[in-house]
């Protein structure tokens, strides 16, 4: 039998002296949710890792044509070419002062684009400079939470911390390269890398994913059936949270010293486990205590 989110509901009523009025029962769901986003934390669940693996498409640079900038204007207007419908977000790097990056704010026709406020060129007007546009920022999977294997270093890109990703960059200009070298973790589950690729090429990586928010009554539970206890638990300790110790009659301590004891046979046990994930045109390979190891790029030639 598969738990559902109305067991959990009525799992979490029960905890709560029958309370069942609008507002207790948002927090009741609250408190559900948070319990596996807590779960998910705690250690790096082999259910919580997508076999398959995640998969991140590099985007060709673009360069036909030239371009024409004008002195203290922001705008960029292309001739020989057709800007990729997708500018909007990417870097421009004009031949007429390479050390300089523009960002597109909005692409207003085929022809022009205009780069955020503030970025406007200020070296003399060229009427044909040479150019490439990059796609230097990407989206992580759905439900995205962390890399494995040391957040996802390869022999080809190399994690860094946001400041220490943007010194690196800033010290070294604006140069593209295959594959890039380094990419660190930005807002809105997002990677940014350096050098900016210039060929599309693919970067497949193992991750850990958050689990699936319940929302309806039907909505089955996210996690092992074989680990409910975990799950009661950690929903314990979220009620606590939403509703105070003296209606769950337990202690907020108390509550994560059950969650914790739960957690850890499981995870003793999680951890030592053999599992294998599927590759992107490689052979199955087994995981291991630690994680497998991220795959790299593969190029589209």
């Amino acid at each position: 039998m598969s738990t559902t989110f109305a067991n959990l509901i009525q799992f979490a009523q029960d905890q709560t002296a029958d309370q069942n009025d609008a507002r207790a029962v948002r927090k009741q769901k609250r408190a559900i949710n948070n319990a596996f986003r807590r779960i998910a934390r705690t250690h790096d669940w082999s259910f919580y890792i997508p076999t398959a693996g995640g998969r991140i498409n590099f985007i060709a640079a673009y360069d036909t044509g030239t371009l024409a900038l004008t002195q203290g204007s922001n705008t960029a207007v292309l001739t020989g070419g057709v800007w990729p419908a997708g500018a909007v977000g990417r870097k421009v790097v004009a031949s007429s002062n390479p050390e300089v990056e523009f960002e597109v704010a909005t692409r207003t026709n085929d022809t022009d684009v205009i780069f955020i406020t503030g970025q406007n060129w200020l070296d003399d007007s060229a009427a044909a400079s040479t150019y490439g546009i990059y796609a230097d920022v990407y989206d992580l999977p759905d439900g995205f939470r962390k890399f494995l294997e040391g957040k996802g270093e390869t022999q080809y890109l190399h994690f860094m911390e946001p400041p220490d990703f943007r010194l690196y960059k800033q010290g070294r200009r604006n140069s593209a390269d295959d594959p890039p070298s380094m990419y660190t973790v930005i807002a809105n589950r997002q990677v940014q890398v350096y050098e900016y690729p210039s060929t599309a090429s693919v970067w497949q990586f193992m991750y850990c994913r958050m689990p699936t928010e319940l929302s309806a009554d039907e909505d089955v539970m996210d996690w092992d059936e074989d680990l409910l206890d975990i799950a009661h638990a950690a929903i314990k300790v979220e009620l606590v949270i939403e509703f105070g110790s003296k209606l769950l009659n337990m202690k907020l301590r108390n509550a994560l010293g059950m969650y914790d004891t739960a957690a850890a046979a499981a995870w003793e046990d999680d951890s030592t486990r053999v599992r294998t994930f599927d590759t992107w045109g490689l052979e199955t390979e087994p995981r291991g205590p630690r994680g497998p190891r991220p795959l790299g790029l593969i190029t589209d030639e």
